[in-house]
């Protein structure tokens, strides 16, 4: 899907029989939002949580293993500030040309809390 490999969990064979397993194949990096926005004055706000999930079963890093890069959620053209909560500031930062940019790999399906952004 999308030139992406899909890899199942882990399986080893008996020798008596074969395996079944399920191999989802859904976009590996799913993004979750849940926005309020708000007039002040002369400008439209919004605030909310941003999720970021990995669906598959290894770490995702944005780019190739010969050249990583981050991952950046786009804001939108002439936006004019975003704030990460503190306790998520190591992991996200703000570009203000970009938007959110993720500087680490995304864990693996196991970790379902995502990280939370405000906008």
């Amino acid at each position: 899907m999308h030139n992406q490999v899909h890899l199942s969990a882990l399986f080893q064979l008996g020798p008596d029989r074969g395996a079944a397993i399920t191999v989802p194949v859904m976009p590996r990096i799913m993004f979750q939002r849940s926005p309020t926005s708000f007039l002040d004055d002369v400008y439209l706000g919004v605030r909310g949580s941003f999720g970021v999930r990995n669906a598959s079963w290894a770490p995702y890093l944005a780019g190739t293993d010969a050249r990583p890069d981050d991952l950046v959620i786009p804001l939108p053209d002439g936006f004019q500030g975003a704030i990460v909560r503190d306790e998520f500031q190591a992991m996200v930062g703000v570009d203000p040309a970009k938007g959110f940019v993720i500087r680490r790999p995304i864990p693996k399906a196991g970790n379902a809390n995502g990280w939370c952004l405000t906008a």
